[in-house]
């Protein structure tokens, strides 16, 4: 069986020039994600420039049982009758015989279980491999984007790969991505590689990406979730970097972030040291974190705090600046090119 997901992700800002990009992950469902240009027929029927198409497909060996009830929907009867006539306003388009209005797409729970948890692995699949694949892609290449989804053009299924069909399926998950992505071989093989052994943007990054996208309209939510950004950023270092210190970093209280970056950081056996070992941030740095922190533990505590929404952007990109450090640290040498300037003394 056959298996393919469509998503919009917009903004991405794809260059007029870019092939489409193909990661083929393989694995036992031989996943492939493609991410493209809109064609000039979708942009004629109101698809943006600026909006990629990505599309993910598999591969799943169906048991005969499965396959004779996707013939069923072929032939427009629901491979078992309702056990009683169904309420409106499905009754309008399957009927008491299980007949289906040929073109209705038959909602999940009316299908038997097993068919129900076959598809449900299959668009679960695709579409957690397709969101991985555009964030991991975003980070690779140091794209700004907002926390929030993209839009689903539907998830299908085929017997040999070239006729699909429409699957219902009960839930989504989207993402969005801005930027303006210049893709070369290198950053495709990291990309794929990443997908591949199972990992995703590290979680700071995806937090600080949700507190820029709230800077405007819920400031208070963008302090509290930029501040955590970072905290779980440099937690995410430490459990890496020294696993046996995970649980403590996870579960025990720790010193003030400020601290624990200018005092534990340079402690840290990182795998692409400076001048033999991570640098501890500037002072003016360290007092910005603190400051801000404490900004952070007003906002939770009382919810009432005096925001300058410019200072509130300078902060959070000395948050992002921060993760691209962390990263740097954790053996990604390709992400030193996006630490700013400030940072770059550490």
């Amino acid at each position: 069986m056959h298996f393919r997901a469509t998503y919009i992700a917009s903004e991405l800002w794809l260059r007029d020039e870019q092939e489409p990009l193909v990661f083929d992950l393989g694995g036992p469902h031989h996943v492939r994600v493609e991410i493209r240009l809109p064609t000039d027929d979708e942009l004629g029927v109101g698809h943006r420039r600026e909006d990629a198409f990505v599309v993910a497909t598999s591969v799943l060996e169906a048991s005969q049982r499965i396959m004779e009830m996707f013939k069923s929907l072929l032939n427009n009867r629901l491979p078992e009758a309702p056990p009683e006539p169904l309420e409106w306003p499905w009754s309008e388009d399957i009927d008491p015989e299980g007949n289906i209005t040929p073109g209705f797409l038959v909602p999940p729970r009316f299908m038997p279980q097993p068919w129900q948890d076959f598809t449900r692995q299959s668009w679960l699949e695709l579409v957690d491999v397709l969101r991985r694949t555009v964030l991991v892609l975003r980070w690779r290449t140091g794209t700004e984007g907002v926390h929030s989804p993209f839009s689903s053009k539907g998830v299908e299924w085929s017997f040999d790969g070239e006729d699909f069909h429409p699957l219902s399926v009960a839930g989504d998950v989207f993402v969005l991505s801005r930027g303006n992505l210049s893709v070369g071989p290198e950053v495709e093989d990291d990309v794929r590689n990443i997908v591949a052994d199972g990992g995703s943007e590290p979680l700071g990054h995806t937090l600080y990406r949700e507190a820029w996208e709230q800077r405007l309209t819920n400031p208070r939510s963008a302090v509290v979730v930029g501040m955590a950004a970072l905290e779980v950023g440099f937690k995410e270092l430490v459990a890496d970097l020294v696993p046996n210190a995970r649980w403590l970093v996870e579960n025990i209280q720790t010193p003030p972030l400020h601290r624990l970056l200018g005092e534990y950081l340079p402690l840290l056996p990182a795998r692409l040291p400076v001048n033999g070992h991570a640098g501890a941030p500037p002072k003016s740095f360290l007092n910005t974190v603190r400051d801000w922190t404490g900004v952070r533990n007003v906002v939770s505590h009382s919810g009432r705090a005096r925001i300058d929404l410019h200072e509130l952007e300078d902060v959070l990109r000395l948050v992002r600046g921060f993760l691209w450090l962390f990263d740097y640290y954790r053996g990604r040498v390709w992400t030193l090119e996006k630490v700013p300037d400030e940072l770059r003394p550490a």
